[in-house]
């Protein structure tokens, strides 16, 4: 028997309920509290989410956490683990990144390719 427990309608992505699983939001803060802006989001376990950064956001100081529409802080992992000293990220203005949210943590799956005219190419 097929899962049909996610649809695809156009550019959306929907589950069985009809709440949609991928979000476009932004972002614009800098330190490691991130809060982020998303119409309409709703918050649930497969929950991806498209942020674009409005702000370079290189703080190392502690784990990142990220607040979508006041759902409450989540902590960022990255390779497995929380972000840390010594597990950082940067993300820089008009960057976009990638989530996922997976029950209780929002895992970084990456940058979109799109690379913002100010900071140039660094490979």
């Amino acid at each position: 028997m097929a899962d049909i427990s996610q649809i695809q309608i156009g550019a959306d992505s929907y589950n069985i309920k009809g709440t949609p699983t991928t979000w476009y939001g932004t972002c614009a803060s800098t330190g490691y509290t991130l809060t982020a802006t998303c119409s309409d989001f709703v918050l649930a376990t497969g929950t991806i989410l498209a942020l674009q950064m409005t702000a370079t956001n290189s703080n190392t100081a502690a784990a990142k956490t990220l607040n979508v529409n006041s759902t409450g802080a989540k902590t960022v992992y990255a390779d497995g683990a929380a972000t840390s000293t010594s597990n950082t990220l940067t993300w820089y203005d008009g960057e976009i990144v990638n989530f996922v949210y997976d029950g209780s943590h929002w895992r970084y799956m990456g940058r979109s390719g799109i690379i913002p005219a100010a900071r140039g190419v660094d490979f």
